[in-house]
């Protein structure tokens, strides 16, 4: 399933969003992409890209991974997280934060990524996890 959608500020088109939504039996993968478009795309240039895969048990989608790509003109950044039984195994920050984490995702207990929690807000109607 796919949707696609226009990032409008009042009348002016920002860009644009591509949100594709795979459900195979048990597993999901979902992914977004934003793409800057129109007249500030000359002032403002940014693309980002969004992966969240997992599986749904009990129809709640829980994540196994997920990967982030943001660009602008003076800035890179990728993030990819994976989950092993709702709990951080693996957390990759390009560039690497210089600043200690405020909290230690490594040892947190029912994290799930913001993409799937969005999934389970839409569908239903509550996120039990809390988003890293």
């Amino acid at each position: 399933m796919e949707a696609f959608y226009k990032i409008e500020l009042g009348i002016i088109n920002v860009g644009s969003i591509k949100w594709r939504i795979d459900l195979d039996g048990d597993g999901y993968i979902t992914s977004i992409l934003l793409k800057d478009k129109g007249l500030l795309s000359g002032l403002y240039q940014f693309t980002g890209e969004y992966l969240s895969e997992g599986k749904i048990l009990k129809g709640e989608f829980v994540s196994s991974r997920y990967k982030q790509f943001w660009e602008t003109k003076k800035k890179t950044r990728e993030v990819e997280i994976l989950f092993n039984k709702e709990m951080v195994s693996v957390l990759v920050l390009k560039p690497k934060e210089n600043e200690s984490p405020r909290v230690d995702y490594l040892r947190v207990r029912g994290l799930t990524d913001p993409l799937s929690s969005f999934l389970n807000i839409l569908v239903n109607g509550k996120n039990n996890f809390r988003t890293i």
